[in-house]
């Protein structure tokens, strides 16, 4: 049910504090309709700093640092889905993701773009070899819903 913004015969002033009122009341229920089951507003969130803390911890090789950044984002919860495959549980991800990269790969988190509850990272994956670097582009994509994070990586694999 739409709600109607009510003015009042008063001052105009009256009026005018009213309406303000009734907007900012508008832009809290849209930015979020969870809070009034007592579940944190993602939007209410500050998502820029955890998402750079998880590739500044990474590259400090503190794998609980990047679990703590993913937890702050997400503290209900998150997967992380390769786009082509299905999500997985987050923390496992990020476990096998670690052991499999960790030791050889840093990242340089080129521009971040946060919009509400979402964001959008292109980072560089740079993996140090025998003949140099190699670096590999990423496209990674945050949603929190509610406590819940879904994380998209749209990647290709440095074994391809």
């Amino acid at each position: 049910m739409p709600f109607v913004r009510k003015v009042h015969r008063r001052s105009a002033q009256s009026n005018l504090n009213e309406i303000k009122e009734y907007d900012r009341a508008m832009h809290r229920r849209a930015q979020c309709r969870l809070e009034q089951f007592g579940v944190e507003c993602p939007m209410n969130r500050e998502m820029e700093p955890h998402i750079r803390a998880i590739y500044s911890e990474w590259n400090a090789k503190n794998l609980g640092g990047v679990l703590a950044a993913f937890k702050a984002l997400g503290p209900g919860g998150f997967t992380v889905e390769y786009v082509g495959s299905e999500p997985i549980e987050g923390k496992a991800a990020v476990q096998e993701m670690w052991e499999t990269y960790g030791p050889s790969c840093t990242t340089e988190l080129v521009h971040l773009l946060v919009n509400g509850n979402e964001a959008a990272a292109l980072v560089h994956n740079i993996f140090a070899g025998e003949t140099g670097q190699t670096v590999l582009p990423s496209i990674e994509t945050y949603h929190a819903d509610g406590d819940i994070l879904r994380v998209r990586y749209f990647h290709r694999d440095p074994a391809k």
